[in-house]
């Protein structure tokens, strides 16, 4: 998203409460989105009050293609061409209502996948069982990035891991990058 793509936008100020009074008819309901910790991070700093139960489709990718060579990343365009989501071509991502309607679809496909990979009991409560997918643990089997990234964890060089607790911030709680799954 450049500054160019929405130079000739309203601020979000202008329409927060609307926004606001729509979560609000959903606060027992689940917030739904791809990389959820950014969207809450950026609509908290702007005021909004979100339902406690939330899912994430992008934590829930991580984990359903980790092993599918087929599936190489895990964003939300790579994820839409690479699962054909029925989705119009014009539709491009990184517009809020095409990124909504992306996800929705996204989410449906996963749960078919989940339910006949046996990671979903479809006879029990779905939303709870996706909250708690998606807000339970990524254990990688493999690097997710930087330099030794797509080795198996257990062959990442301890000196690599000893550089990363002295040079990088994934380990600080306090950092905006922290990474609690690593």
């Amino acid at each position: 998203i450049t500054n160019e793509m929405v130079e000739n936008c309203a601020p979000f100020s202008a329409s927060a409460s609307n926004f606001q009074n729509i979560v609000n008819q959903y606060k027992n309901g689940y917030v739904v989105a791809h990389n959820y910790s950014y969207d809450r991070d950026v609509l908290e700093n702007n005021g909004i009050v979100l339902p406690k139960k939330s899912i994430c489709t992008w934590r829930i990718a991580t984990k359903l293609f980790m092993d599918v060579d087929e599936v190489a990343e895990t964003n939300l365009p790579y994820l839409r061409f690479a699962l054909k989501l029925d989705i119009p071509i014009e539709m491009r991502c990184h517009r809020a209502g095409y990124d909504s309607l992306i996800t929705g679809h996204l989410l449906e496909t996963m749960i078919y996948l989940l339910i006949e990979y046996g990671m979903l009991d479809q006879n029990a409560d779905i939303g709870e069982q996706l909250c708690e997918l998606s807000n339970s643990p990524i254990i990688y089997k493999r690097m997710p990035f930087g330099k030794h990234k797509g080795q198996l964890m257990t062959e990442v060089p301890t000196s690599y891991w000893n550089w990363a607790m002295k040079n990088t911030s994934w380990f600080d709680e306090s950092a905006d990058d922290f990474n609690a799954d690593l």
